[in-house]
């Protein structure tokens, strides 16, 4: 099928060839066929190479918006990988003195403290706190320090989130 596709392409190229050499010599008046043998292979061509613009501009049109939804893809992941969140685990105490410590810090967005007694697998458990501090993901390591610095190692666990 391919092959006849191809086949039958080139002969419309090659007809298209020949009516625009012929309408050129006709518009100049350097030949004496008249216009009106070549008006229906004229009409023809100019239908298809116009069938096939469209076709390629649509082609086109549908790839630059593929290529839009994948740029917004991106700048979402980015978006999303811009801001994280450092968890910490610690006392009640020192969870609320790091939250009032760091949120006054402008490396720092927002603080929060969160406690339960449960783990993640639904079963319940002593009781935990936590502080999570939201920040700009590139200044990590500066937020791990003030942590560190301000909890005298009086915390049980800090992970990114």
């Amino acid at each position: 099928m391919k092959i006849i596709k191809a086949i039958l392409w080139a002969l419309v190229y090659l007809m298209g060839f020949y009516v625009v050499i012929t309408s050129v010599l006709i518009v100049f008046g350097w030949t004496d066929t008249p216009f009106s043998e070549i008006r229906i292979p004229f009409f023809i061509i100019l239908a298809l190479f116009i069938f096939k613009a469209i076709r390629i501009s649509r082609e086109k049109d549908i790839l630059d918006n593929d290529q839009e939804t994948d740029s917004n893809k991106e700048s979402k992941n980015k978006t999303e990988k811009s801001h994280s969140t450092l968890i910490v685990t610690a006392s009640e105490g020192m969870c609320s003195f790091l939250a009032k410590k760091l949120n006054s810090n402008p490396l720092v967005i927002d603080t929060f403290e969160d406690s339960g007694f449960w783990y993640s697998n639904g079963e319940t458990g002593p009781e935990w706190f936590t502080v999570h501090i939201e920040a700009k993901y590139k200044n990590k390591d500066e937020i791990e320090k003030l942590v560190e610095e301000y909890s005298d190692n009086k915390i049980s666990n800090m992970y990114w989130s």
